[in-house]
């Protein structure tokens, strides 16, 4: 030790002798704290931080499960409060309008025959479209033909297979259809004694003789024309066309297409000039074109 050094800090201290504040050597503290120190740096976190944030987890858990506990009786609340207000709507409900039999049509009313008539077509309509498609069936190609030549539509051929019927069934119905349509509206027309039938025959040319040529000929055919004056009978105006029958010799008639006009003009009966085109095959005359003759 330097003796001069400590003579000099005496004398400057003078005659007064003044204490030194005792400064605490922590030296053992620091030196117990430093393993604590080395530990957090190893390891990132201290034993009490660990503890602490254990602590915090458990405490979040706590907490959401009393949450969702809340949560859970509000729904309750709110379902049982939905529940009772319903009943207390139904309750209000029934004492304003009373028991829904009031609603009911009386037997008595005039609208009680078309309610109970339309409930009942809504049924059967069920019921039908049930019966269809239970019974739907299919109709071979050859049993099509034969209710097409019965006089069936395709429609109503398509609404017998979906209804289950049997071809023979409706051949039958068909054929007696039209046994009932010939005795009501055509018997008379072709027993050859009627007024009907004589009508028939003078006015059409179903009182006329077969017509009999073969095309194959036509070569051999001479086309000619010619203006005749014949005797003429107008025919009742039946349909869309106005007709005269005309007398080309006896017995044998062709049929003129004129003007209406013309037709009430003209008398019943009479002479008329026509021009004619036909087809001269032997035995046989086809004519192909009619027509009224102008006289000058």
């Amino acid at each position: 030790m330097d003796i001069q050094r400590i003579t000099d800090d005496v004398e400057v201290q003078g005659t007064e002798y003044k204490e030194e504040p005792v400064v605490e050597d922590n030296t053992d503290v620091e030196d117990s704290e430093a393993p604590q120190q080395r530990r957090r740096s190893s390891t990132g976190r201290t034993r009490a931080e660990r503890r602490s944030s254990a602590e915090g987890n458990n405490n979040i858990i706590i907490i959401a499960g009393a949450v969702l506990g809340v949560i859970v009786i509000l729904l309750i609340a709110v379902v049982y409060m939905k529940t009772q207000k319903g009943k207390v709507a139904d309750s209000e409900m029934s004492e304003d309008y009373g028991d829904a039999s009031e609603f009911m049509i009386d037997e008595n009313s005039p609208l009680y025959g078309a309610a109970m008539e339309a409930q009942q077509t809504g049924a059967d309509q069920n019921n039908s479209s049930e019966q269809e498609s239970e019974n739907t069936i299919s109709y071979s190609d050859d049993e099509i033909k034969q209710l097409r030549e019965a006089g069936y539509t395709g429609s109503e051929i398509e609404k017998f297979a979906s209804q289950g019927l049997r071809v023979t069934v409706k051949i039958a119905e068909a054929k007696a259809e039209q046994r009932q349509f010939f005795e009501e509206n055509l018997k008379d027309y072709l027993d050859g004694k009627s007024e009907k039938y004589k009508e028939l025959e003078t006015y059409t040319w179903l009182g006329q003789s077969e017509l009999i040529y073969d095309s194959n000929n036509k070569d051999s055919w001479n086309n000619k024309e010619i203006v005749k004056n014949c005797d003429y009978v107008k025919v009742p105006a039946r349909g869309y066309q106005t007709f005269l029958r005309i007398e080309i010799q006896d017995g044998k008639y062709a049929f003129m297409l004129v003007r209406p006009e013309r037709y009430e003009e003209l008398p019943q009966n009479g002479n008329i000039v026509v021009y004619m085109k036909y087809y001269a095959t032997g035995d046989t005359t086809i004519i192909y074109h009619i027509e009224e003759k102008a006289i000058e």
